[in-house]
């Protein structure tokens, strides 16, 4: 929220946030993400997906 209005981010951006904190923890390991189809159907947001769990 920004200004009491929703705003959306990236997906490389949000799974970066979200991953960063946890890669030590996670390292090595699988992860297993259930995630929106639109997420995997539209090409930029799933190159941003993989690029951060890439990372």
């Amino acid at each position: 929220m920004e200004n009491k209005v929703p705003i959306a981010t990236e997906v490389f951006e949000f799974m970066q946030g979200l991953l960063l904190p946890l890669s030590n923890i996670v390292k090595g390991g699988d992860l297993i993400f259930f995630v929106c189809g639109s997420t995997v159907r539209k090409e930029e947001s799933f190159q941003g997906l993989k690029a951060a769990v890439q990372q």
